[in-house]
């Protein structure tokens, strides 16, 4: 995003301008000009375009009394809470890995699934190396890669794609935290992906977890992946959802 041309910069700025025939046929005023005025003055503090429009989202629900405390998964990944996580995972990645990949294929058997990449794609293995259930990217990297791992005498070696990692210590537990903490300050990133981000969040993180319709469908999933892996009741979740329809013309 930050090789825009000036060209881009412009069409993104000029999408209000380009909606209004539409919404002038609308028998409402839609939020787009105020919401969008508040992202192009996030576009003068980050080229990131999911942080304009998430501090233009908080913008709007100030106005309205509607103050929440957020963080960035990027933060939450990089505590020492979730490093005790990870590193639990990787000490049993190869029975993870199996009970992982055999709920997946029964999810999907029970649902009438036919994709292979949903509600999730298995865990993929590379002769000894086993995919872990992280994303990881080194920084100035623009594409992220999938976590490989393999054990051997005293270690955990990592790789991502073809590239090796540093190694982490795995002769004690404590070791292993402390040297994936440090792998962020080295410009190693890891991040949380879909199961393993409500696996945190409602063991360590939420007092009551959240979700849509579509996330409290594949959270099923991870009950079942929770109480095998920690062997507890897995915690409960609420599902919200509200959909109102904008009035663009329908398709067959």
């Amino acid at each position: 995003y930050e090789e825009r041309t000036v060209e881009e910069e412009t069409t993104f700025a000029d999408l209000p301008a380009r909606m209004a025939p539409i919404v002038a046929r609308w028998n409402f005023e839609p939020m787009l000009d105020s919401f969008w005025r508040e992202v192009m003055t996030q576009a003068k503090r980050t080229p990131l375009l999911g942080e304009r429009f998430a501090a233009a989202r908080r913008a709007l629900e100030r106005r309205w009394g509607c103050v929440q405390h957020e963080v960035p998964m990027s933060r939450v990944c990089q505590t020492k809470a979730f490093a005790w996580f990870a590193c639990s995972i990787l000490a049993e990645l190869p029975s993870f890995h199996a009970n992982y990949n055999e709920m997946v294929r029964a999810y999907r058997q029970e649902h009438g699934i036919r994709s292979r990449s949903h509600p999730v794609p298995d865990l993929a293995a590379s002769g000894d190396w086993l995919e872990a259930p992280f994303w990881a990217w080194r920084k100035g990297q623009t594409r992220r890669g999938k976590l490989f791992v393999r054990r051997s005498p005293g270690s955990w070696e990592l790789r991502v794609g073809a590239e090796n990692w540093p190694t982490l210590p795995n002769d004690r537990f404590d070791h292993a935290v402390e040297a994936w903490r440090e792998l962020e300050a080295r410009g190693y990133k890891i991040r949380s992906r879909a199961l393993t981000t409500t696996m945190f969040a409602r063991l360590f993180l939420a007092d009551v977890f959240i979700h849509g319709i579509g996330g409290g469908i594949y959270d099923e999933l991870t009950d079942r992946l929770i109480e095998r892996t920690f062997a507890i009741p897995a915690p409960g979740f609420l599902v919200l959802s509200a959909t109102l329809l904008l009035p663009l013309p329908r398709f067959p």
